[in-house]
């Protein structure tokens, strides 16, 4: 999921919940306000991306047998790939890894980093009604309006193998909705009417070609 200009037509200005986390309140983004994400104090590898439609994207991540080491690392390596793209959510399938694990970080670009893992994620409950404005890193340069709940409930593995619960609802909720479809190959592009996706089909020739172009 991107980091830049979410706009959510259910967004207020006011704080984003998360239960499990830190206590400290999310801050809810108005329509076109930026959310920054922020580099991590220790040098971790940067991985690619898959772009659709590459195939890879419509996999079903299997689930992590165990929080080892190697999981921590790709978790690392996830979060830097996340940032240095200028993202706030990323799922380990959109690296081509068949895992079920993804990060997100919601923090806007004023706030301390608020970076979670989610292991073996599963969605608990969903509430109510919202359209953000989406993103994908493996959508450069598209973003449509998303139908999603506005309020979700997820359990999920930390980086130490616990498990955690956390209720979200705004830029969270749909990050974490956002995130975990990819774990189960469903793309952004689905949630489109037809005319749409052809739309967003050719946004994203038209911004290959200009990569491809000399000068």
């Amino acid at each position: 999921m991107t980091g830049a200009a979410l706009t959510g037509a259910a967004l207020t200005g006011a704080a984003l919940t998360g239960a499990a986390l830190t206590g400290a309140a999310l801050t809810g983004r108005v329509a076109g306000a930026k959310v920054g994400c922020y580099l991590l104090p220790h040098a971790m590898a940067l991985r690619e991306i898959l772009e659709y439609p590459d195939p890879r994207l419509r996999e079903v991540a299997e689930p992590v047998e165990a929080v080892t080491g190697e999981i921590r690392a790709l978790a690392e390596d996830m979060a830097e790939t996340m940032y240095h793209a200028g993202g706030c959510g990323l799922a380990a399938t959109q690296l081509g890894i068949n895992k079920r694990i993804f990060v997100i970080d919601p923090a806007g670009e004023d706030e301390p980093s608020q970076l979670r893992t989610y292991i073996n994620p599963e969605i608990l409950e969903l509430d109510g009604t919202q359209i953000f404005q989406e993103g994908c890193l493996s959508f450069p340069g598209t973003r449509e309006e998303i139908k999603r709940a506005e309020r979700v409930k997820v359990r999920a593995l930390g980086l130490d193998g616990k498990p955690f619960e956390l209720e979200a609802d705004g830029l969270l909720a749909v990050a974490i909705q956002h995130e975990n479809d990819h774990l189960n190959g469903v793309l952004m592009i689905d949630k489109l009417d037809a005319m749409k996706r052809r739309m967003v089909g050719r946004k994203l020739a038209k911004a290959r070609q200009e990569q491809q172009s000399p000068g």
